[in-house]
């Protein structure tokens, strides 16, 4: 019985490294376009599809969401990368309860 205990672990650890070797390649293929989508050389080339409610003036300086979440303390792009070794966002704090409640529709 002893040999079959030990037969079932190394069979799950075969599991473990090859899950861990599927999920690598995955993280590395990049998140592949619709068939219908144009395709084009730069940003110049994207072709506005529909706009949605009007252009507002601001009386203040409009910061880039990805910068207001650096400095708010509730985004860690830095981090995310280190921890997925590609283009990750690391939710932190509060943003990361505000992403939870997005998610769940809440």
């Amino acid at each position: 019985m002893r040999r079959v205990g030990d037969r079932i672990s190394e069979i799950e650890q075969q599991v473990k490294t090859v899950e861990l070797s599927i999920h690598e390649i995955l993280m590395a293929l990049p998140n592949l376009p619709r068939p219908d989508v144009p395709q084009g050389l730069d940003e110049e080339s994207n072709i506005v599809v529909r706009h949605w409610g009007e252009v507002v003036e601001s009386k203040f300086e409009v910061i880039p969401h990805w910068d207001l979440g650096e400095q708010l303390g509730i985004i860690d792009f830095e981090r995310g990368v280190k921890l997925q070794e590609v283009d990750f966002t690391l939710w932190q704090g509060l943003g990361l309860n505000w992403n939870a409640l997005l998610l769940h529709g809440c």
